[in-house]
């Protein structure tokens, strides 16, 4: 079984599709009989081998106000790659160019593999509404509907769409989408651990033995709250601290904020999964402020990490924390969201701690999320259409 991952939602500096990606690629090379080809945008043209794993890279532009995402704008090479791999499942991972390129792209090419879809991003409430409220409700209405409608153009034309949440999974079905299958991310319980704390690493930061660490991992922009966050850190004691990890756009905000308060510590994208695991189980609390997430990767992999949840009542949050070791707010309200922190951190941590690693552990562990994933693509490789 030969399975191809299409997507643009993979930069050097990309979040939850890149970790899913990859933890797949090496989930499926363990796996007799089977290979895995990845094809995602770069500055370049280049291939990468590594044992029975392919990447390629073709050469496209940035995605305007997007860092560091590209667009696939070539058929001709994607054309070529998919003839030269002839892959049984094409899994294609998001919604803009890399949709229609793949379907041009296998015409009249036979035996044709299947098409799968994976909604990692809600794109129409995340990015269109926002852009388009900034002339008025009725067009932020009016434009969220049709990027609906082209969401169902695109998806409508898989064999299966999947979902990575009851949310997500929902949303699409209320939305006409048909034939959707949920298929969670994951988390690799051995290397998020509560046993990877380092109180030298906190030290390092400068943190007093008395202080509460507040922990944010993921992409600076404003669809992740961070204004709520940023707004909310004030109204905290002077002995809570927040550590922001990530890049983006907002960078040069964060930045400028974290200037003038103090209690605020930015550290850069981590591309090292062990050092991210010990930023994690150095922490106390874990903050996810963002109202649109499809899944929650960093959510989870804080919590196999032993740390207790604030998190916006809002996306897929509510599904993937634990209920007994987080709290959930309404989003966009700093206030609600200080009081959240200061509630959790009053209560026995290490008993939360514990819950929280126990909750992802029986639902998000990668090896059984993936064995799950594989059976599918075999059930889309016998049958060809129709999952």
């Amino acid at each position: 079984m030969k399975v191809c991952d299409v997507t643009e939602f993979y930069a050097e500096t990309s979040g939850g599709v890149r970790t899913y990606v990859e933890a797949k690629a090496r989930h499926i090379t363990r796996r007799s009989g089977w290979e895995h080809v990845l094809i995602v945008p770069g500055s370049e043209d280049s291939v990468e081998s590594s044992g029975r794993s392919r990447t390629y890279r073709i050469k496209g532009p940035r995605i305007p106000g997007c860092p560091p995402y590209r667009l696939l704008c070539s058929r001709r090479k994607l054309r070529a790659i998919l003839a030269r791999e002839r892959p049984q499942v094409v899994e294609v991972g998001s919604p803009y160019c890399a949709p229609w390129l793949v379907r041009w792209a296998l015409r009249g090419l036979s035996p044709r593999p299947a098409l799968v879809g994976f909604y990692h991003s809600d794109f129409p409430s995340t990015y269109v509404r926002p852009l388009a409220g900034r002339l008025g409700p009725r067009l932020a209405e009016r434009a969220e509907g049709l990027a609906w409608s082209y969401a169902r153009r695109v998806y409508r034309g898989f064999e299966a769409t999947l979902a990575a949440s009851p949310h997500v999974a929902g949303l699409l079905a209320d939305r006409g989408i048909p034939r959707v299958r949920r298929v969670p991310l994951g988390v690799d319980l051995e290397l998020f651990h509560p046993d990877r704390r380092d109180p030298e690493l906190r030290r390092g930061l400068g943190l007093a033995p008395g202080d509460v660490l507040l922990l944010y991992v993921g992409r600076f922009a404003p669809e992740k709250g961070l204004a709520t966050l940023l707004e909310a850190t004030p109204l905290l004691p002077p002995h809570f601290r927040l550590l922001l990890v990530g890049g983006g756009p907002w960078q040069a905000q964060i930045a400028a904020f974290a200037r003038r308060h103090p209690a605020v510590i930015v550290r850069g994208y981590e591309d090292d999964r062990k050092r991210l695991a010990t930023l994690y189980a150095s922490a106390d609390l874990f903050v996810a402020p963002g109202a649109f997430e499809t899944f929650g990767l960093a959510a989870v992999e804080a919590q196999a990490c032993g740390l207790p949840v604030v998190a916006a009542r809002g996306g897929a949050l509510p599904d993937v924390v634990s209920p007994a070791a987080s709290l959930l707010v309404e989003p966009n309200r700093p206030e609600p969201l200080a009081a959240a922190i200061l509630e959790l951190a009053q209560r026995d941590r290490s008993a939360l701690g514990r819950e929280a690693r126990n909750h992802v552990a029986a639902r998000f562990d990668w090896a059984v999320v993936l064995d799950g994933l594989a059976a599918l693509y075999e059930e889309a490789g016998a049958s060809g259409r129709g999952l």
